[in-house]
């Protein structure tokens, strides 16, 4: 399984000190003070996050990455308006560090961080134990939301009026979401074959895996042609996908020869198990170089494949005596994908923040109805171990300041 590497920022950028005085303080009032020297602090952080992540310290990295982009969601409102070419967001592109984009667009700073949630989650996937059905399901979600990060930042891109690193290319992201989607499906794969299901399921299953690495190893040759950001990838991981996509062409063919030899199609069924064999020879034989653990993987299933397709030769030559027709001129296994992008948990939720505005002259517009901006508020307050009546009340006389009402309920003895 592969996870894949992070952009990097690229300067410190001292948000509070560009940004302090220039939103507009009468209708942000605290609240957007107290936003922007969140973002100052939180954006260290992430600068921090970015620069590398170990089985350790991944987790820490998405909550990083997560609580950042959803303040530069709001950012992106409280700073409308403001002039923000004095605010280059500097990145490197996450496969060549010497490209580097350098745009002042809030969406664009939150589609490099979504894309650094991304890896980071591709990267915890990475290490979950599929030994396990927990780990297999944890690996499958994990993945799953990687796709679903890569999904929104290629969103951002398209709907940008800027010209990124070539990483954020749609190409690149497409290649990657896919390859995101195609480790999800071999986790369902892994857990169904696991459970012992039917050969019809496995083969279904198997016949998507083959088509979605083969559709991510497409890609990977577009993009070695065209001297692309994927294919800076070291060998070896640009190499594992064509060794699955080897394995579940073979696997697709394997288990819809079960099928076959269920409904007694034994001419057929050998016809599947030899391109079965011939498939996970080549894994095996492409794979020379990799890990024994890996290498293991892949023989197992060819010694799998030889067995059933020695022991079909010799029955449909001794038995059966059935016309072996051309594997291409069969039909191909069903397809069945159990996986889609799934959005983060930290892209959830997400709203657009209310101004809690100052003093209001007679032509200004009335401000919101405050019920709808002290809902949130109150329940913090209420989280905090207040009484919902008293959170309230503290809430209007705060202005909307949590903290302040926190603070005051907290004098009173509440």
């Amino acid at each position: 399984m592969l996870a894949f590497k992070m952009k990097k920022p690229q300067q410190e950028m001292g948000l509070e000190r560009l940004l302090q005085g220039k939103i507009d303080d009468a209708k942000w009032g605290a609240s957007g003070r107290d936003l922007i020297a969140k973002l100052d602090g939180m954006r260290g952080r992430m600068k921090e996050a970015s620069q590398s992540y170990s089985e350790k310290g991944a987790e820490e990295c998405r909550e990083v990455f997560g609580r950042y982009q959803a303040l530069a969601y709001k950012a992106n409102f409280v700073c409308e308006g403001v002039d923000l070419k004095p605010l280059p967001f500097k990145w490197a592109d996450a496969f060549d560090t010497s490209e580097v984009s350098s745009i002042s667009d809030w969406n664009f700073e939150r589609a490099c961080v979504i894309f650094n949630l991304a890896a980071a989650i591709s990267y915890l996937a990475t290490h979950c134990d599929r030994g396990t059905a927990e780990g297999l399901k944890t690996a499958c979600q994990l993945y799953q939301q990687s796709a679903g990060g890569l999904h929104e930042v290629h969103e951002l891109v398209k709907a940008g009026a800027w010209s990124a690193t070539a990483d954020l290319a749609s190409d690149t992201i497409q290649a990657l979401e896919s390859l995101m989607l195609a480790q999800a499906q071999k986790c369902f794969f892994e857990k169904a074959e696991g459970d012992g299901m039917k050969h019809k399921v496995l083969a279904m299953l198997s016949a998507e895996c083959a088509a979605l690495y083969g559709e991510v190893s497409l890609r990977i040759d577009e993009a070695k042609s065209r001297s692309r950001p994927i294919s800076a990838m070291t060998a070896e991981w640009l190499d594992v996908v064509q060794w699955n996509k080897f394995l579940f062409e073979g696997l697709q063919a394997y288990y819809a020869a079960q099928t076959n030899v269920d409904a007694a199609e034994y001419g057929i069924a050998l016809s599947r198990y030899t391109y079965a064999t011939d498939q996970c020879a080549r894994a095996v034989n492409a794979c020379k170089q990799a890990s024994p653990a890996l290498q293991e993987v892949f023989q197992k299933w060819y010694a799998i494949c030889k067995e059933a397709h020695t022991k079909m030769k010799k029955d449909n030559d001794n038995i059966y005596y059935e016309k072996v027709p051309d594997y291409k001129t069969l039909d191909p296994p069903e397809r069945k994908c159990m996986v889609k992008p799934n959005p983060p948990v930290e892209l959830g939720n997400l709203e657009d923040p209310v101004p809690l505005m100052g003093s209001l002259s007679v032509s200004e517009p009335p401000p919101p109805p405050f019920a709808a901006a002290e809902a949130a508020g109150v329940e913090q307050l209420v989280a905090m171990g207040f009484a919902k009546d008293k959170a309230e009340e503290a809430l209007k006389k705060s202005g909307g300041s949590v903290q302040v009402a926190a603070d005051l309920l907290v004098q009173q003895g509440i």
